[in-house]
């Protein structure tokens, strides 16, 4: 028992420690030169950033040369933190500015920022790339919130031959007794990034939904067979659930989108401080010797004038005096460990140990986390996880206990069922070979309606199949059949012509193997980083004879440093495929147009690649079905034909690149193809 609580103590310095670590910001620049994101893909953007107060700068101040009276302000850490060198009041507003120096912008960046003190806005190089609720200048016009944003950074800004990043913060605090950005912010490569938040948010939404299974769990074994013990562990698990929804995850706010910051904080404070009164009221249960009866009567007196003042008064009132919570908190936190469960081990009452334990740890954390709110140390707040650690830990022993209940009157019932025993036998062997005749016949009937299904299919599949390529390669062996017919006199574009119809044989031939392939998953997908414009140039490059043969122009309006993750040969293919059908539907001296949309373009994660055309357009009825394999297009007209397997190929192509791809269709007008595919390599 000393060594476990020598642990603990070395844990609060550990913890302590974190503060003392030499910081990469320094003066306001965070400089990455040389610094291999291979090996280290996420940087902590902690230190000195500079810091102006009472007023939101321009967001290029830098750019416009205005000389500007910075101070350093560490990050992360508050504003208005007494122990530092400068101090400001608690309201107001402020900017935090920001350097990033890299040697060249290699990789697709992001700022992970935790939720600040109380609203922020966030430029780089002038664009607004996150805000979390509205920054404004005053109370009336600030709308405060604690959801998690992340930055997605555009290209970076040369500057003598480096990359640099201007972040620029605007931070608003009109209801917290403190303000600034309280937490860790981090900046590294998307992929990283996204993968980090994204196992975090599993995480805590896994351990939420257990959470919401015990309580559930015991609160219903307590309601039927009433245990005021397990009604009340019930509510102990339904408060953690709560603390853990507020935490760092906010996972309230996927919940709840529209929920107020003053609901919000209210509905933290009010978890955090019903959990020690109902713990009182469980350690009541279990040692109503150690934990007197008047005891837990002053407890409650004192948390209910605390739950009027929380209930009753603003959040900056609320927060401003979290101090007496905290002293409030650390005083029933040692009467509970020492007069009641400590004194319960010593005096061996059944299953102490396993609350003296978990509520160590839990004042430990919590230790930790009031440090941590009073600026004492800088480490992460981690008393939810003692919290889980109690619950799973009581959970253990509630249904260990549960569990020896139902031992007790399982050999009880033994000998009940014993008397049965001999009658069960008897009935049991004249039914099971029924019973096994009938599973038998079931099994056979099941499985020849398996059989028949898969041969009705592949008769579908084969009908099908055999129409659409009938269909599909009468053109081309149309072509090479009348070629031979003038290869006596061939003009100079012969060749050619009998190329390019060998091709599209080819071509159907592939995207038929291809088709099968992609539906059964049995075909490679080698995704990598693509420039987008050279892709598309190369489809264009496979289309210049047909298109030449109608006087089509086709114009690729791309920008060159537009870069997508796919795979290559799959992408020109569907191109090719997308501009021949295209070819096939417009009319001579016609303009085909490859290009990107504009609409949020720099900060979304993928791009919609925009293929149009002003030629006959395609029916409403069609489209419907216009991507689905070996469908029959019934209601063909003049200017329309079957797609055949083409479409179809594009659409499971794409897909497999984790992309999408729709259709807009005007009958007489024209049509446009979109293709959206990720900017960021998925995995």
């Amino acid at each position: 028992m000393k060594a476990f609580y020598i642990a603990i103590i070395l844990l609060i310095f550990q913890l302590g420690a974190i503060a003392s670590d030499d910081f990469s910001v320094q003066s306001g620049v965070l400089d990455l030169r040389g610094w291999d994101f291979t090996e280290e893909p996420v940087v902590a953007v902690d230190g000195d950033w500079l810091f102006y107060w009472g007023e939101h700068l321009p967001v290029d101040f830098y750019a416009q040369g205005i000389s500007v009276d910075f101070i350093e302000m560490q990050v992360p850490g508050v504003w208005n933190n007494v122990n530092a060198d400068t101090s400001f009041p608690a309201h107001g507003i402020a900017t935090y500015y920001l350097k990033i120096i890299l040697d060249a912008p290699r990789e697709n960046f992001v700022l992970n920022v935790k939720p600040v003190a109380t609203s922020m806005r966030l430029y780089v190089n002038g664009l607004l790339c996150a805000k979390q609720g509205k920054a404004g200048e005053t109370e009336e016009t600030t709308r405060p919130t604690f959801y998690h944003r992340m930055a997605f950074l555009d290209e970076a800004d040369s500057d003598n031959g480096n990359y640099v990043y201007h972040v620029v913060v605007h931070v608003s605090n009109f209801h917290l007794d403190n303000g600034g950005i309280r937490d860790y912010v981090k900046f590294g490569k998307t992929s990283v990034i996204i993968h980090r938040y994204f196992n975090g948010l599993f995480w805590s939404l896994l351990i939420s939904g257990i959470l919401i299974m015990i309580f559930l769990h015991h609160l219903l074994i307590s309601l039927f067979a009433w245990n005021l013990k397990r009604f009340l562990f019930s509510i102990i698990v339904f408060f953690v659930f709560l603390l853990s929804i507020t935490n760092e995850g906010r996972l309230i706010y996927f919940a709840i989108p529209n929920i107020s910051f003053a609901t919000f904080l209210k509905l933290s404070y009010i978890a955090s401080y019903c959990l020690p009164l109902v713990l009182l009221y469980y350690l009541r249960e279990l040692y109503p010797q150690e934990n007197k009866k008047i005891v837990v009567q002053f407890f409650t007196f004192a948390y209910a004038l605390v739950f009027t003042f929380i209930i009753t008064f603003p959040t900056d009132l609320i927060s401003k005096y979290s101090f007496v919570y905290s002293f409030l908190l650390g005083i029933t936190a040692l009467y509970i460990l020492l007069p009641v469960v400590g004194l319960a081990v010593i005096r061996n009452r059944k299953g102490s140990i396993y609350v003296l334990v978990p509520l160590s740890i839990v004042v430990v954390s919590g230790i930790n986390d009031v440090f941590l709110h009073l600026n004492i140390i800088q480490s992460i707040y981690i008393s939810h996880l003692g919290l889980l650690i109690f619950v799973f830990i009581q959970e253990f022993y509630l249904m260990s206990e549960f569990l020896m209940e139902r031992k007790h009157s399982l050999q009880f019932a033994k000998k009940l069922r014993a008397l049965n025993k001999n009658l069960e036998e008897k009935v049991s062997v004249r039914t099971k070979k029924q019973e096994n005749q009938n599973q038998e016949l079931k099994k056979q009937a099941v499985e020849i309606q398996s059989r028949n299904r898969e041969l009705e299919q592949l008769q579908i599949y084969q009908e099908k199949l055999t129409h659409m390529l009938v269909h599909d390669l009468k053109a081309p062996i149309g072509t090479i059949l009348h070629l031979t017919e003038v290869i006596k006199t061939p003009d100079k574009n012969f060749v050619d012509v009998v190329r390019e119809s060998t091709n599209r044989m080819q071509f159907l031939v592939h995207n038929l193997l291809d088709i099968r392939r992609l539906e059964t998953a049995g075909m490679p997908v080698d995704i990598e980083g693509l420039r987008l414009a050279d892709v598309l140039n190369e489809s264009k490059k496979h289309m210049l004879y047909q298109a030449k043969a109608k006087n089509v122009n086709i114009i690729v309006d791309v920008k060159v440093h537009f870069v997508v993750y796919a795979d290559k040969n799959l992408l020109v293919r569907v191109v090719t495929n997308l501009l021949d059908n295209a070819i096939k539907h417009v009319e001579e001296n016609a303009e085909i147009r490859i290009s990107v949309e504009n609409s949020m373009l720099k900060l979304a994660p993928s791009l919609r690649i925009v293929i149009s055309d002003n030629g006959s357009g395609i029916p409403d009825d069609i489209q419907a079905t216009l991507f689905d394999s070996y469908k029959s297009k019934v209601k063909q007209t003049e200017h329309f034909r079957s797609h055949g397997l083409g479409l179809a190929f594009c659409k499971m192509a794409i897909e497999a690149m984790h992309g999408e791809i729709c259709i807009e269709s005007d009958l007489g007008k024209g049509t446009q193809v979109f293709i959206d595919l990720s900017r960021v390599k998925l995995q």
